[in-house]
C-alpha cells in the first residue's frame, strides 16, 4: 500500500485505503458514520482518521454480536 501522507483524502484515495467503493463511502459519509468535509468546489475530502475509526467501531460490534449469538447457542 502506498503511504498516506495526508489526513483528508480524496474519493479515490479513500476507496482504495478502506476498500469501499466510492459509493458506499458517499453513502457512509451521508449516513454520518465516515466524517468527510467540503472543498470550496464542493468536492468531499474524506477524513482519514474517521474511515479508521469506523472500521475499530464495526470490529466492535461484529465482536459483540458473535458474543450475543454464541451465549443464544
Amino acid at each position: 500500500m502506498t503511504e498516506i501522507l495526508s489526513r483528508w483524502l480524496r474519493l479515490t484515495e479513500a476507496a482504495k485505503y478502506s476498500g469501499l467503493s466510492p459509493n458506499t463511502l458517499r453513502k457512509y459519509v451521508d449516513e454520518g458514520l465516515i466524517y468527510a468535509a467540503k472543498t470550496g468546489g464542493g468536492h468531499r475530502r474524506y477524513d482519514l482518521e474517521s474511515i479508521d475509526e469506523f472500521f475499530e467501531q464495526n470490529k466492535l460490534v461484529d465482536f459483540k454480536v458473535q458474543q450475543i449469538l454464541k451465549s443464544l447457542t
